[in-house]
């Protein structure tokens, strides 16, 4: 971690507002909360200090996703953002609805034999803070904060950035409008007949956007479903955003050939694929 920690002259209700208005603002510019993370996270450190910041949802009830932070992404930090059982984290500051108490010295408080405690353990931290949002009465994700010094946070840092998570868990909701896997899932009874066999996804396991992980979650329901997908899903390790499995003039080829085989190009016009 870079450190970065500064404390804010003073935390008042008008710079609290400020800081909302602000994250409002920022947060309404894109569906993505990630591009604009770095910008919501500067408007954060000037009523609460931190060294990192993050957002997480929970998927499926058990298990947690990092969808947004400001820690840089390295090949050893690549498994942050994976799917996780909640079971990696210790009792002591699991991601969960009700309040958690706020780590003030890791080292002492975290218990390094539960894996994300000897991640953040190793990784430098000295301070956590954590609030929950809800969608309704739903627990689906929340906000943390970390400090690589001790004691860096207080009561009055909690309550400052519990509307601040309300705020951001309303823009983390957007997702699910936009969530392919989401909407297959409550619709599969009705999408199976028209889609099977007709999927084909490439992913680069270095996406920038950390889109492998939506990718892999997909994946998980394609390998369960009922009837069956007979999905096709490519993933290129160590290629990054816009990577594909087939060049354009062999993805042109295949789709030339489906749309051929499904004789619906005889019912409108002729035509043939040109090599």
């Amino acid at each position: 971690m870079t450190p970065v920690l500064q404390e804010p002259a003073s935390i008042d209700a008008q710079s609290v507002a400020d800081v909302l208005s602000e994250i409002a603002g920022i947060a309404s510019e894109t569906i993505e909360l990630r591009e604009v993370f770095p910008r919501v996270a500067s408007a954060v450190r000037r009523v609460i200090p931190f060294d990192n910041m993050g957002v997480v949802r929970i998927v499926d009830g058990d298990r947690v996703v990092l969808h947004a932070t400001t820690l840089e992404r390295t090949h050893g930090g690549e498994e942050c953002s994976d799917p996780m059982c909640l079971s990696a984290w210790s009792p002591r500051w699991r991601p969960r609805s009700g309040p958690n108490f706020r780590i003030d010295d890791a080292q002492a408080e975290l218990d390094p034999s539960f894996p994300m405690d000897a991640k953040v353990i190793g990784g430098g931290m000295g301070s956590g803070l954590w609030e929950p949002f809800r969608h309704g009465d739903s627990f689906v994700g929340g906000v943390w904060l970390c400090a690589d010094a001790t004691h860096a946070f207080t009561d009055e840092h909690q309550e400052v950035l519990r509307p601040i998570a309300a705020l951001l868990g309303s823009a983390v909701e957007h997702w699910k409008k936009y969530d392919l896997r989401l909407i297959l899932q409550q619709n599969w009874k009705t999408l199976a007949p028209k889609l099977r066999g007709k999927i084909h996804i490439s992913v680069g396991e270095a996406d920038s956007y950390y889109l492998d992980k939506a990718v892999h979650l997909l994946d998980e329901f394609f390998k369960k479903a009922q009837p069956p997908a007979d999905a096709r899903i490519v993933y290129g390790p160590g290629r990054g955003h816009c990577w594909s499995s087939l060049s354009e003039a062999e993805m042109m080829k295949e789709m030339a050939l489906a749309v051929e085989g499904s004789g619906w190009s005889a019912k409108c016009w002729d035509w043939r694929y040109q090599a």
